[in-house]
């Protein structure tokens, strides 16, 4: 899955919740899974972006792709993406654009595999809790 791929999904969730209140999503391509990290307190928001990606590197095998999104600011989210080993990332606008635009990538980019498929489970972890 690409970057502008969970771009989009998260875009949908933002129709209905407002950006002060997204909490960190992961998403498992290979998996075909989502799941979302609850019970960060106030005082660790400052910390969300290493909170989420810690949280998708010890849910998720070395190898395996992940995407990972998180508020960063009032008004943007990030997305962070392994794949092949190397972190990627973008931060996009809460409010998508009126025009269609890809998002710009930090880092360049790759090729993935295709999209996830509509079936997606989701599952809520809280922080501190580790994959089985």
């Amino acid at each position: 899955m690409e970057i502008a791929d969970f771009a989009e999904m998260t875009y949908v969730v933002l129709q209905d919740t407002p950006i002060k209140d997204y909490i960190p999503t992961l998403c498992l391509p290979e998996k075909n899974t989502v799941h979302a990290l609850q019970g960060i307190p106030a005082e660790e928001e400052k910390n969300l972006r290493e909170i989420s990606l810690d949280w998708a590197l010890n849910a998720t095998d070395e190898k395996e792709e992940f995407l990972v999104a998180f508020r960063d600011g009032p008004e943007h989210f990030r997305i962070i993406r392994r794949f092949n080993g190397e972190l990627r990332e973008a931060l996009l606008p809460a409010k998508k654009p009126n025009h269609a635009q890809e998002p710009t990538t930090m880092a360049g980019h790759a090729s993935c595999f295709a999209p996830v498929a509509p079936a997606i489970v989701a599952a809520h972890l809280h922080v501190g809790q580790r994959k089985p």
